[in-house]
């Protein structure tokens, strides 16, 4: 027993370098941060038009739930397309989809031409690229990182994707849930709209 004591107090422990200092792994970082924050602008800004074009709440819930049952259905295959595919190309792919949709609905409302259809249209489209989006994002982080760094790395995921779960197959085997959870609320929005029976 004092020999194995003796043994492990002659080991040097080596300290690990903070994920912080890699340049692509804060690059990444950030960008996943504003993302988000869009993400975030996003969540705001639709039912907001919603309630603005039709004054309903329960189109408005039916609309953010569009986006959530593509997102619920499909994160479980984004998880494994991310593990079989390039998961940084499908981050831009998917980032450029919502660009895409953001601005034709940006544009759609400049000229006051924009319908209820095209409303579900992006939401689903939404949908669908969280649903491959999120799981891109978790799968890329270990080609950033030394396998030692991806500790501290996944707390600072955490941190700026606090809702998403981070934990990268706890992450895809839970991504169905996110998107459960979130059919749950809306459900509970198009209810609660729709009033006493």
């Amino acid at each position: 027993m004092a020999a194995a004591t003796v043994s492990t107090a002659n080991v040097l422990i080596t300290a690990v370098e903070h994920p912080l200092r890699s340049p692509n792994y804060r690059l990444w970082l950030i960008g996943g941060t504003i993302s988000l924050l869009g993400d975030q602008f996003y969540l705001v800004a639709l039912p907001w038009l919603v309630l603005q074009q039709t004054g309903s709440a329960v189109v408005m819930g039916a609309i953010m739930m569009a986006g959530a049952i593509p997102r619920a259905l499909l994160m479980l295959m984004g998880g494994a397309v991310s593990d079989r595919m390039s998961a940084r190309k499908i981050m831009i792919a998917t980032a450029m989809a919502r660009t895409i949709c953001v601005t034709v609905i940006a544009v759609l409302v400049w000229l006051r031409v924009l319908r209820t259809w095209e409303l579900y249209a992006l939401a689903v489209a939404f949908g669908v690229a969280d649903a491959f989006a999120v799981p891109a994002q978790t799968a890329y982080m270990p080609s950033l990182l030394k396998r030692e760094q991806l500790v501290a790395a996944d707390r600072h995921h955490c941190w700026s994707s606090s809702s998403r779960v981070c934990d990268q197959d706890a992450g895809r085997r839970m991504g169905l849930l996110r998107g459960c959870d979130q059919l749950l609320v809306y459900h509970w929005r198009i209810v609660e709209a729709a009033g006493p029976t």
